[in-house]
């Protein structure tokens, strides 16, 4: 089944996606993302996020847990995902958000996440979108503003792919 989703958490910026709803979990070689480490998250609903034709990441809807999620360059206006090879986290910041379905989360304490402020994002295609992370130096975030919270414990390793 094909779901569309609004992923306007991300920024104020109305983001859509539109992704499948497979339950199972992820692996690098399937549609989805898998994180492991300080968060643990694994789906297979994944769908590349643009702004002005540059991937800045993906989102989804995890239908095991009926949460949206995005995984994002943190400033989308002017960072962004699309080009092959190793992509510097403590220059290009990333983000990752989830919230209930429904839930707004340009409104503080309406999502869970975190921001990782160094690491690297290493992508291996465009068409499809295919990468892998590793994340270290992260924070709390549990909005789409620019404010932190506390910092967190641990790296995130992980994959993301996202059929065109």
């Amino acid at each position: 089944m094909l779901q569309r989703i609004v992923l306007g958490f991300i920024t104020a910026l109305p983001l859509v996606a539109c992704a499948s709803d497979d339950p199972a979990g992820a692996s690098c070689a399937e549609e989805g993302l898998s994180l492991s480490g300080a968060v643990t998250r694994s789906t297979r609903s994944a769908s590349v996020i643009t702004v002005g034709c540059a991937i800045i990441g993906i989102g989804g809807i995890d239908v095991s847990t009926q949460k949206s999620y995005s995984f994002v360059t943190r400033d989308v206006l002017h960072t962004n995902l699309n080009r092959v090879g190793t992509h510097d986290v403590s220059v290009e910041q990333v983000k990752f958000l989830e919230a209930e379905s429904g839930d707004d989360c340009t409104e503080p304490d309406q999502c869970t996440g975190f921001v990782a402020q160094a690491g690297t994002v290493e992508v291996a295609s465009l068409d499809p979108f295919s990468a892998t992370f590793t994340l270290s130096a992260l924070v709390e975030s549990n909005d789409s503003t620019s404010t932190l919270g506390p910092a967190m414990s641990g790296t995130v390793t992980g994959c993301m792919f996202a059929p065109e």
